[in-house]
């Protein structure tokens, strides 16, 4: 009988063949091991497909799928959301990496405060004392009084599946200004848990959206 991972670790990959390996070998070393890796090609045009499916053969855990179109980086990442198993959704960029800790902190972390709907990577408050729980008006209220903790990106974050659901996914219009905006819709209706930092090494590099979005 099939059993439902408790994380879906999501990757959509575009042209990422310099990449994309070392993001999936940084999620199959996590010391977390009850999660399913789901990998959604978008019409890449170079070998970042075949890289990627390059690993089935050595892992069960691992799905791969490529879109009929190019779907653009927000509607890909609803497409995964929607093939996802678990009950946490813990996204990662085909050019970033986890730190081997890293699924493992955010799962106790959320686990710690069922209620929550989004855990966050922030420097709020004392860092011995993470993982903690903010209140869904506390934690609006930090945002717009200057910590920010709510503009990371989904590699920073982990969501609770079912308050994807209810907020509507990304809106995928707004370009990377959607990852803030899920986020605050989130941390709207469910608290928000802060965990430690420095858990993923995110890149920077030329060809990221991020990079030539800047403006």
């Amino acid at each position: 009988m099939f059993q439902s991972p408790l994380v879906s670790v999501l990757m959509t990959a575009y042209n990422r063949e310099k990449y994309i390996g070392e993001a999936i070998e940084s999620v199959l070393q996590s010391t977390y091991k009850n999660f399913e890796l789901i990998i959604v090609d978008d019409c890449s045009v170079d070998d970042t497909l075949k890289i990627a499916s390059s690993f089935l053969k050595n892992d069960q855990r691992i799905q791969v799928f490529k879109n009929n179109s190019n779907l653009g980086q927000f509607r890909n990442r609803n497409k995964a959301i929607c093939l996802a198993n678990g009950e946490y959704i813990k996204f990662l960029d085909s050019d970033d990496k986890l730190m081997p800790n890293g699924i493992d902190k955010m799962v106790s972390a959320m686990l710690a405060y069922p209620e929550a709907g989004i855990g966050v990577q922030a420097p709020i408050g004392n860092a011995n004392k993470q993982p903690f729980e903010l209140s869904p008006h506390k934690s609006i209220i930090l945002h717009y009084n200057g910590e920010n903790h709510l503009c990371y990106g989904p590699t920073g974050v982990i969501f609770k599946k079912e308050a994807l659901f209810k907020v509507g996914l990304f809106e995928e219009s707004y370009g990377i200004l959607s990852d803030t905006h899920l986020n605050i819709k989130i941390a709207s209706e469910y608290s928000t848990v802060i965990f430690e930092r420095n858990l993923f090494f995110w890149r920077r590099h030329l060809d990221q959206i991020t990079t030539q979005q800047e403006d």
